[in-house]
């Protein structure tokens, strides 16, 4: 028999989710393009609070200062707005479609 683990998460698209992002920092962000995602896809995340891990952190404010520093930035967006209260802990499943 095939093995799983029930996953429980919070359904968002990632438009609503680039669009709280850009309102929020104040940045022109695109996060399809940051992540190089997809169109018709589902990404997933794991959200949690805590320090943005050393490597990243100095790319993470020099985004936020508007200064372009690599992409895969979404992971650190995240923590950061989880530490601040813009959203909770948990899974989430971010849909793609244009």
């Amino acid at each position: 028999m095939l093995q799983y683990k029930l996953v429980t998460y919070k359904e968002i698209d990632c438009f609503d989710l680039e669009r709280l992002i850009r309102d929020h920092y104040e940045v022109d962000y695109e996060i399809v393009e940051d992540n190089e995602w997809n169109n018709d896809s589902n990404y997933f995340e794991t959200v949690s609070k805590g320090e943005i891990d050393s490597y990243y952190k100095k790319r993470f404010e020099d985004w936020k200062e508007g200064f372009y520093s690599g992409s895969y930035m979404l992971r650190h967006i995240l923590k950061d707005l989880c530490n601040k209260g813009e959203i909770e802990e948990g899974n989430y499943l971010i849909k793609v479609s244009w």
